[in-house]
């Protein structure tokens, strides 16, 4: 599996930039790599439903509340895009939400 060095490597022979040996070197390339990494991994993560990237999960009841909802619930931190939310027992049945 390609590493983040390996990624941001390609992308920089690309343009024509010079290697990186790490991310986090104080080098102009490695500074944009980091900078723009995250960005780039969320927005392709974003742009499809990937397989290896579904995860399902029971989500955590908030105390707050909202105007003219009943629930509240926390927002997974590791989420990048929700896909879907389901019915407590998993079907996509009653008040389910597809997200698109």
């Amino acid at each position: 599996m390609a590493s983040k060095v390996d990624i941001c490597n390609m992308a920089l022979s690309h343009v024509g930039a010079y290697r990186i040996q790490s991310i986090t070197e104080n080098t102009k390339e490695a500074r944009e790599c980091n900078a723009f990494y995250e960005i780039a991994l969320n927005g392709v993560l974003e742009g499809h439903d990937w397989g290896f990237a579904r995860k399902r999960e029971s989500l955590a009841l908030l105390t707050i509340t909202y105007t003219g909802w009943d629930y509240a619930y926390q927002y997974p931190i590791d989420c990048v895009s929700p896909r879907m939310i389901l019915d407590e027992d998993g079907s996509l049945t009653g008040t389910s939400w597809i997200l698109t």
